[in-house]
């Protein structure tokens, strides 16, 4: 076990801007969709950080099979820099999942903003939102054990001050990044509706931390209308990426390219037949 450690001013300078290289263009953890082949594409056309799919930790730390499988997926040079994104709700476990992680990536994130039925049942994502006291536990007992940056992606409340509240506690906890989702755990499916700039903007000038905005990016211009709008170090994109990979470098490819250089890689980096067909239903979902 490390001495309790929190990281520095520098300490957090110096990884965002020698380890992750100052990334504007980030790509967003995405059950099923942010794996290894997808995460080369991206980094062709212009992602500058990626993330891993969404990793249970129990299953990652009991499961030696599953553990070697998202291991493996995270072994490629070229696909770095690199943050592996956990759910769970035990510091304990948490801890022990970002041992067996921490050399195969450049960052632990912990998944606080899944608002999905699953994640109500397995009681992580935003689920865990108002349980301040055990995510400053997760945040502490990985900083104090593991040695490794580690970030925090968060969704919103309706509440503006209690929101700043959260992001301040959580980064006072030793968290080294803040993705922030400028949408409610409400919001989702039919009723997913516009993110909140504002309040991302708002956390933002509150933390001095750096944050990523996630919501409202579809094209290469709301990346820049997004850090003019709300101050933010870069900007990360989920749905938007899958519809056109190419978003981050400006372009809209012919998606027979498109799909082909991504089978190319899937040749490469053999992944789970039912990743490639939601990419390519995505891919060419407006032809």
């Amino acid at each position: 076990m490390m001495e309790s450690t929190y990281p520095t001013t520098r300490d957090i300078a110096r990884w965002w801007k020698d380890v992750l290289k100052c990334p504007k263009h980030v790509i967003a953890p995405m059950v099923d969709a942010s794996e290894l082949p997808w995460r080369m594409l991206s980094r062709r056309y212009g992602a500058d950080l990626c993330f891993t799919p969404m990793i249970h930790s129990k299953n990652f730390v009991k499961d030696q099979k599953y553990r070697n499988e998202n291991i493996n997926a995270c072994k490629c040079l070229e696909d770095r820099p690199l943050i592996m994104q956990f759910c769970g709700n035990d510091p304990k476990v948490l801890t022990e999942a970002a041992i067996f992680a921490k050399d195969y990536c450049d960052g632990i994130d912990i998944n606080l903003g899944c608002p999905q039925k699953i994640a109500k049942t397995g009681h992580y994502g935003a689920f865990l939102q108002d349980e301040w006291k055990l995510i400053e536990n997760i945040v502490k007992s990985i900083n104090q054990n593991v040695g490794i940056p580690i970030s925090c992606k968060i969704r919103v409340f309706e509440d503006v001050e209690k929101t700043v509240r959260y992001a301040k506690m959580i980064e006072a906890a030793g968290c080294w990044m803040l993705t922030v989702h400028g949408r409610t755990i409400a919001q989702k499916g039919v009723m997913t509706g516009l993110a909140n700039w504002n309040i991302i903007k708002i956390v933002r000038e509150s933390v001095s931390i750096p944050v990523l905005a996630n919501g409202n990016i579809q094209y290469l211009s709301d990346v820049q209308k997004c850090i003019d709008a709300t101050g933010v170090n870069g900007v990360m994109s989920a749905e938007g990426s899958l519809h056109n990979p190419a978003l981050f470098a400006g372009i809209q490819p012919n998606v027979w390219q498109v799909a082909l250089e991504y089978i190319h890689l899937v040749k490469q980096f053999p992944c789970p037949m039912s990743y490639s067909r939601g990419h390519l239903f995505k891919i060419f979902h407006h032809v």
